[in-house]
């Protein structure tokens, strides 16, 4: 995509399998998506946990890997959008 002048967003989605981070131009084509698995932790109870620094990480992690395979789209980024399940934030 060099050269590119169509904005683009930076779109992340806190799953609860781990951050999916991808690079989204406005008209909805994906330009390269990636994923980071986090663990849960799951007790005996049954509830799950994640690591909230585990998920920084994984979102910093895939994020760099998207500016560095496509400079010339984050050169064009016009927003960031952030998803996930309310109970995975919770």
């Amino acid at each position: 995509m060099a050269g590119t002048t169509t904005p683009t967003v930076l779109a992340v989605d806190l799953g609860t399998g781990g951050p999916k981070t991808a690079l989204v131009s406005l008209d909805g084509t994906v330009i390269e998506a990636v994923h980071r698995r986090v663990e849960p932790r799951v007790r005996a109870d049954g509830s799950a946990t994640q690591d909230p620094a585990s998920w920084w990480d994984a979102v910093a992690d895939g994020t760099r890997a998207l500016v560095a395979a496509h400079p010339d789209a984050v050169a064009a980024l016009a927003a960031v959008a952030v998803t996930g399940q309310w109970g995975s934030t919770v």
